[in-house]
C-alpha cells in the first residue's frame, strides 16, 4: 500500500452477515501493515431483511453507524455527517460498495476521485446494468475514478462495455470477491452425520436416500425460480429432492406452481432463516442449484464450492467464470434456452453420488484457487 494512505475507510449501506468475515480479514491485514481500518455504515439495517441486524459492538471490526438525512429504498442514502468525516481524513483511501447506488458514494467519487475505490458487483446480465437512462451517468462516474475493485471477470467485462477497452486499461483493477470463512464450512462437512440426523428431525420430509439438491434463493424474479420450475418435470426430479430455502414476494406463486406440477414430495420449501442455520444444508447436500436470470455475484456459489459441492447454474451469475469448469464440477445453461436447461438438469439430477463426489473435489480446487480468503486479502493489499 502506498505511503500516502495511513487509513482505509470502507463505506457500506448496512451490516450484512456475508460481509462481516471479509471486513474482519481486511482489518487484520490492515493492522498488520500499520494501517487504520474502519467501516462506516449509512444505516443500521434493511427493513426487508429483519434477520440481518447487528449492533456496533457485535461486529469484530472498527465501525460506525451514521443516520441518513435522506433515504430511498434499501441503499440510496445521504449522510452529511459521514461525508464530512470522510473528507476530513485526507490521507484515507476510501472504498465504496456500489459507486452509483448511494448519494454518499456519488458525491465522494466526484470530490476525491484519486483516492476513491469503486467496488461494485455489477455484471452485464444484471437487470439494471443496461438501463439507457443511467448509462451516461455511470460512464461519467467510472471515467473519473483511478481504481476499481471487482469480484471477477464478468465485472471487468461490464466495465469494458461501459467505458471501452482504452478507458479500462487506464484503471488500476483490484480483485475483491465475496469471501467466506472456509473453516466453518469445513467443520460442518465433518459433522455431516450429526447434521443428517439433526436436520431430518427438524424437517422429517427430507429423504436422504435421494440425491439432495440445495437451492438457496430469494423468491424474486431475478432468481429464475418460476422459469426453472416451469421447465422441469418429475422425470428430472425422480431421483432427487430439492431443498429450496428463501423468502420474497413470489412465495405464493412458487408454492402454487410446485403443487400444480405435483412437485410437493420432490421440493421442500423452507422460509429463510438465519445465516448460521441455512449454511447447515451444504453439509447434507450433494450439489447446489442456481438457475438465476440475473445474479451479481452470489456468495452461495462460493460457499458451495468451499463445501466441495458440484454446481448446476445459469451462465448469468456474475462469478460463473470463477466457480465453474464446464463438465468438470458441474454444468451451466442459458436460462432462456429451455431445451438446454432441461437437458443439463436431467443429466445433473441423474448422476450417481460417486460422480457428484468427484465433481465436488473439482469444486474445492476452484475454491482454493480463486477464493482462498487469506490469499485474496493479502493480494488485495499488495495491489493497492
Amino acid at each position: 500500500m502506498k505511503n500516502q494512505y495511513n487509513q482505509i475507510i470502507l463505506l457500506h449501506c448496512f451490516p450484512v452477515p456475508y460481509r462481516n468475515y471479509l471486513f474482519e480479514l481486511m482489518q487484520t491485514e490492515a493492522t498488520n501493515r500499520g494501517i487504520k481500518f474502519e467501516v462506516l455504515f449509512f444505516d443500521s439495517f434493511d427493513s426487508s431483511r429483519p434477520n440481518w441486524f447487528f449492533k456496533s459492538d457485535e461486529l469484530n471490526y472498527n465501525n460506525a453507524f451514521f443516520k441518513p438525512i435522506y433515504k430511498k429504498g434499501p441503499v440510496l442514502h445521504l449522510n452529511i455527517d459521514l461525508l464530512f468525516y470522510v473528507l476530513r481524513n485526507r490521507k484515507a483511501l476510501v472504498i465504496s460498495g456500489g459507486v452509483w447506488s448511494s448519494m454518499n458514494s456519488i458525491i465522494l467519487s466526484l470530490i476525491i476521485p484519486n483516492r476513491f475505490v469503486g467496488w461494485d458487483e455489477t455484471n452485464r446480465n444484471d437487470f439494471g446494468s443496461k438501463q439507457k437512462n443511467y448509462l451516461f451517468f455511470k460512464r461519467f462516474l467510472i471515467n473519473r475514478l483511478r481504481i476499481l475493485a471487482v469480484p471477477g471477470l464478468e465485472a471487468i467485462r461490464y466495465y469494458e462495455d461501459l467505458i471501452g477497452s482504452k478507458g479500462l486499461v487506464q484503471k488500476k483493477i483490484l480483485n475483491l470477491p465475496n469471501l467466506i470463512n472456509e473453516s466453518i464450512l469445513e467443520s460442518l462437512k465433518n459433522q455431516r452425520l450429526r447434521l443428517n440426523e439433526d436436520l431430518t428431525k427438524e424437517y422429517p420430509e427430507i429423504d436422504l436416500t435421494k440425491t439432495i439438491v440445495y437451492w438457496p434463493a430469494r423468491f424474486i424474479e431475478e432468481k429464475g425460480i418460476m422459469n426453472f420450475l416451469d421447465v422441469i418435470d418429475n422425470k428430472v426430479l425422480s431421483k432427487c429432492q430439492i431443498i429450496l430455502i428463501g423468502h420474497g414476494h413470489l412465495e405464493k406463486q412458487i408454492t402454487s406452481l410446485i403443487y400444480r406440477k405435483n412437485f410437493e414430495k420432490s421440493i421442500i420449501v423452507i422460509k429463510s432463516t438465519t445465516y448460521e442455520k441455512s449454511i447447515r444444508f451444504y453439509a447434507i447436500s450433494d450439489f447446489v442449484l442456481m438457475p438465476s436470470l440475473a445474479d451479481s455475484n452470489p456468495l452461495s456459489l462460493i460457499e458451495a464450492i468451499h463445501s466441495s459441492l458440484p454446481l448446476l447454474i445459469s451462465n448469468r451469475v456474475g462469478n460463473y467464470n470463477e466457480v465453474l469448469l464446464e463438465g468438470e464440477n458441474g454444468f451451466s445453461f442459458d436460462p432462456d434456452n429451455h431445451a438446454d436447461m432441461y437437458l443439463k438438469s436431467f443429466k445433473m439430477f441423474n448422476l450417481h453420488k460417486n460422480e457428484l463426489d468427484y465433481m465436488g473435489r473439482k469444486s474445492k480446487f476452484l475454491a482454493n484457487q480463486y477464493f482462498n480468503s487469506q490469499k485474496v486479502i493479502r493480494s488485495f493489499f499488495d495491489s493497492i
